[in-house]
C-alpha cells in the first residue's frame, strides 16, 4: 500500500499538494480520522498478534504513536499526528 500511496500518479498526491517533504507524514494526517475511528473498532486479537499485546481502545492511538516513534527515522511521529 504505501509503495502504491508514493509513486508516480500516486492518489496521495493532490492537485494542490506540493512535491517534497514528508509524503508519509502527510498520507497519514490525511486519514486520521480513519485511523481513530479504526483504533476502537478494531478487534482486539488483532493488536495481541500484531502488537503483542491488547491495548484499551482509548490508549490505541497512544500505543501506535509510541511505536511509530521507534520505527520513524527524521521525524517523530507523536510530535506531528493526532495533535487536535
Amino acid at each position: 500500500m504505501l509503495g502504491d500511496l508514493f509513486s508516480a500518479g500516486s492518489v496521495a498526491l493532490r492537485k494542490d499538494a506540493k512535491r517534497g517533504g514528508n509524503y508519509l507524514l502527510r498520507a497519514l494526517k490525511d486519514i486520521e480520522g480513519e485511523m481513530r475511528a479504526a483504533a476502537t473498532s478494531i478487534e482486539p486479537a488483532l493488536f495481541k498478534e500484531y502488537w503483542g499485546c491488547v491495548v484499551a481502545p482509548e490508549q490505541r492511538i497512544c500505543k501506535w504513536l509510541m511505536l511509530a516513534d521507534g520505527y520513524a527515522q527524521n521525524w517523530i511521529p507523536s510530535k506531528e499526528l493526532f495533535r487536535g
